[in-house]
């Protein structure tokens, strides 16, 4: 069984797939190497998690339920010719994450997913641009104590 952040992350890439700018250029994970020409990706990791235990959903005879806000980061990355502004296509690829996953819970694997911060990053490598454009979202889910692969 998985633990519930990779079953997250499998579920975000799945839901994203085939957006018009990238298509099937999604990837769980922040590392991959991408095949020469293409032009836009996306990349779904997490960074970090807390965890505390949910009095609401914790009941008495039972393990404690933990509350697991999740740091779930949608990175879309753009490698154009020389005389492209990647700036047009990062807001363009922005635009279809947010709508697709806004509001989304994932089928029903979260209890909230939100977009909390976006970062944009262009730089010039020889006859490249490169750019990317960070959203970062809180995804809140829950599991059991001593079960992390089985969401609630």
């Amino acid at each position: 069984m998985l633990h519930a952040r990779t079953q997250i992350r499998a579920a975000a890439a799945a839901e994203l797939a085939g957006l018009p700018t990238t298509g099937s250029n999604v990837f769980p994970g922040r590392v991959r190497p991408l095949a020469k020409g293409t032009a836009a990706a996306l990349f779904i990791y997490s960074l970090e998690e807390d965890a505390a235990v949910d009095a609401m959903a914790s009941s008495m005879g039972k393990p404690p339920v933990l509350a697991r806000p999740l740091t779930l980061i949608v990175e879309g990355r753009v490698s154009l010719g020389g005389d492209v502004d990647p700036e047009d296509t990062l807001d363009r690829i922005a635009l279809e994450v947010e709508t697709r996953l806004g509001p989304s819970t994932l089928g029903g694997r979260l209890l909230e997913l939100a977009l909390v911060h976006t970062k944009l990053e262009i730089m010039a490598e020889g006859d490249s641009i490169l750019g990317a454009v960070s959203l970062q979202y809180r995804a809140l889910y829950r599991t059991a104590e001593g079960a992390p692969q089985t969401l609630l």
